[in-house]
């Protein structure tokens, strides 16, 4: 979805009084991008190990992004854009990694059922 909006032309946001506001944007959303792939790489790969993987992988796309955005005649790459990426992917995955109250939240999973049944059969698997 984002290279999608990085070819996309025109306007993609309604355009705020807020100065800071894309690389806030930035920032957020690689972020969470950065969290998610922390979560999907192995089980394998942990400590330091794991979330330098996370961050390198986030901050290398988000420079392809940038560079997407070069060649596009109605987009801007801004190295200010890949170093707010950066900064949020790599601020994220550490703050996940070391705090467990914060991958409590992001692992909350308020709808799922307890089914019993269900446990003992991945535990036997497992």
């Amino acid at each position: 979805m984002i290279t999608a909006y990085s070819t996309k032309t025109g306007y993609i946001a309604p355009p705020l009084d807020f100065t800071l506001r894309d690389k806030v944007d930035h920032f957020a959303v690689y972020g969470l991008l950065a969290i998610l792939a922390y979560q999907a790489l192995p089980a394998r790969l942990v400590g330091p190990r794991r979330w330098l993987t996370a961050f390198l992988l986030i901050s290398s796309f988000g420079l392809c992004d940038e560079v997407i955005q070069h060649y596009n005649p109605y987009r801007t790459g801004d190295p200010l854009d890949w170093f707010a990426d950066s900064l949020g992917a790599l601020l994220a995955v550490v703050l996940y990694s070391s705090l467990p109250w914060l991958r409590a939240i992001a692992n909350w999973r308020p709808f799922e059922r307890k089914n019993r049944s269900t446990q003992l059969c991945l535990e036997t698997l497992g």
